[in-house]
């Protein structure tokens, strides 16, 4: 790694925890402060779901580049919760304070902590059927099968029925109905509605 940091095929082994997981990784402190010149390494300690590497207990995880050039950083971490939790992946990331650094070099554009690039906020999609725990991730790909076409709806297609519209309005006001004798006008049942000549 430190003869040759731009190796073929290094972010995947960063990624792949090829021993034991350890959730805690490898460097832990109450409050984790790193400045690094030209670049950052921390393989991930734990699954392909949860990651770790760099474990905060109190604070958080502060990056802070030294450099004129642009810091490179692939990197993993976590923070430990005081009923023994943790906040992981896309959240942690969230937590994390990625400063400018005194010489103002900031970060490369393929710099990331967790999957999530540092400079957009961007987080990496982890592959169909994987949980991420603490919400969900910034899609960067379609979702789904292409060849599933959902077909707009056509000019016969009613999606209200709008029938009733040509129902003539009510127009008489309505009174209270609690009188039931009020109700059927045509007492004598000929089909015509009786007048109302004050005899019942």
């Amino acid at each position: 790694m430190r003869a040759d940091p731009d190796f073929a095929g290094r972010d995947d082994a960063l990624l792949v925890n090829d021993g034991p997981e350890a959730p805690r990784g490898y460097v832990e402190a109450g409050d984790v402060r790193l400045f690094a010149g030209d670049t950052l390494f921390v393989q991930n300690s734990g699954s392909p779901t949860f990651f770790a590497g760099i474990t905060v207990l109190q604070n958080t995880l502060t990056i802070i580049p030294t450099g004129v050039e642009p810091l490179q950083v692939l990197a993993f971490g976590r923070r430990v919760n005081a009923d023994g939790s943790y906040v992981t992946n896309d959240r942690f990331f969230r937590e994390v304070e990625f400063e400018q650094g005194p010489a103002g070099g900031g970060y490369t554009d393929a710099s990331e902590l967790n999957t999530c690039k540092i400079n957009t906020g961007v987080c990496r999609v982890r592959g169909p059927g994987t949980r991420t725990p603490g919400g969900g991730d910034i899609i960067e790909q379609p979702v789904g099968d292409p060849d599933i076409v959902i077909p707009l709806p056509g000019a016969d297609d009613e999606l209200v029925d709008t029938s009733f519209a040509d129902d003539p309005l009510i127009e008489e006001p309505v009174t209270s109905g609690g009188d039931s004798i009020l109700w059927d006008c045509d007492r004598d049942d000929d089909g015509d509605c009786d007048a109302d000549d004050g005899n019942e």
